[in-house]
């Protein structure tokens, strides 16, 4: 087999897709009448998930020779019809669906037609052959799927070992460990009373700390904290001073502290006033998924040597990020979530590139990877399983 799409080629599909976009095309007329028949073509393949999901990887050559894959995913919801067409590298997809309300930019129809028309008949004759064969086509995407296009784990430990340049960048590694060990003993202190004066406080340590930052000392005599969280705020610039806050209220920090107010830029790293019982609070550090691990691990080094009446989730999960015990997810792609914010006991995530992506003219100093590396990775990571495609027993 050299390629599963015969007579489509990938610039047909490409000009429906743009990247880094998920695209809603609403159907109608013969479009509409050419992807219910492909639906009813990928009803002769056993449901792969709820709302009679199906799912086919296939291979289609381009113009300049290079062979090119995609997902075809086909669902139905109540009296909803979609053909989703994924480039997951690219972040893009293209959903064909009946929904009268859709976000995508305009596509001809005729163009529209003519290509649904070609893919179904591709789709049948794929659809006959798994029904003949699924073990054939199991066995061809499992060989030939670039593992770029696969998800998996690598143990922290062993990426580490085979690119230096992952070990986490976090400044006081022995400072962020006591402090992780502290958290996880619940030893950190507590204080009665919470205002915006002592939150700013630590919204400075804080924020600097996540940017590596040290003030010198005709910085930290420039402004005070109050004026420099208004200063350094992203979501909420000169919310104190044009708000008429008293800084020393309590009441007045509570009506302050709302929205994204703790957020360091736009990182969803936040810092935030945390009451955990009565006159106790705590301050507390939230991060997911697009702050990066060794960022939070420079924030709690910094404030528990400031003595801050520090909160932390799950830092034991750091601290195992901290120790390289933990793992790091392998993706096609990591857009803005760049600590895999959905895996179990995984501190990092990353993309790893395809061998054409890789300069052969690079110094080792100016490249992070090799085709030597890439191919260390590759085999040093846990793959997770592809989902077999079968015959639908009832078809």
């Amino acid at each position: 087999m050299d390629t599963i799409i015969k007579k489509l080629r990938a610039e047909h599909i490409v000009v429906l897709m743009r990247a880094h976009h998920y695209d809603e095309i609403q159907l109608k007329g013969l479009s509409l009448s050419r992807t219910a028949t492909i639906l009813e073509q990928t009803a002769r393949l056993a449901p792969m998930g709820d709302d009679e999901v199906r799912t086919l990887w296939v291979d289609v050559k381009g113009e300049d020779g290079k062979t090119y894959w995609f997902r075809f995913s086909t669902s139905v919801y109540r009296d909803t019809l979609s053909l989703d067409i994924l480039d997951e590298r690219n972040m893009s997809i293209t959903s064909l669906t009946n929904k009268d309300y859709v976000q995508a930019p305009f596509y001809h129809y005729d163009y529209l037609e003519m290509f649904l028309s070609r893919l179904l008949e591709e789709l049948s004759a794929l659809i006959d052959d798994i029904c003949m064969d699924a073990s054939s086509y199991n066995e061809y995407v499992e060989k030939n799927l670039p593992k770029q296009f696969r998800s998996g784990r690598i143990p922290t430990e062993k990426l580490v070992e085979l690119i230096p340049e992952f070990k986490l960048p976090v400044l006081e590694p022995s400072v962020a460990r006591q402090g992780l060990i502290a958290l996880i003993g619940n030893r950190t202190p507590t204080i009665k009373r919470m205002t915006i004066k002592e939150y700013c406080k630590w919204y400075r340590i804080a924020f600097n700390a996540f940017h590596s930052h040290e003030e010198t000392k005709d910085e930290q005599l420039k402004y005070s904290d109050v004026e420099f969280y208004d200063r350094h705020s992203t979501c909420c610039p000169n919310a104190i001073s044009s708000g008429g806050y008293d800084i020393n209220s309590e009441k007045d920090f509570i009506e302050f502290a709302k929205d994204h107010y703790g957020e360091i830029g736009l990182t969803r790293c936040n810092v935030f006033g945390r009451l955990i019982g009565p006159e106790q609070w705590k301050i507390g550090i939230d991060s997911s998924y697009s702050a990066y691990t060794g960022q939070v691990l420079n924030i709690v080094a910094a404030m528990y040597k400031a003595g801050a009446p520090l909160y932390l989730h799950n830092p034991a999960d750091f601290l195992a990020a901290l120790d390289g015990t933990d793992y790091y997810a392998v993706k096609p792609n990591v857009y803005h979530d760049y600590r895999h914010s959905n895996g179990e006991k995984c501190s990092g995530s990353l993309v790893i590139p395809f061998p054409y992506e890789i300069a052969d003219d690079l110094p080792p100093d100016e490249t992070t990877w090799t085709k030597e590396r890439l191919e260390a990775v590759i085999a040093a990571t846990e793959w997770n399983p592809l989902v077999k495609v079968k015959k639908n027993p009832s078809a």
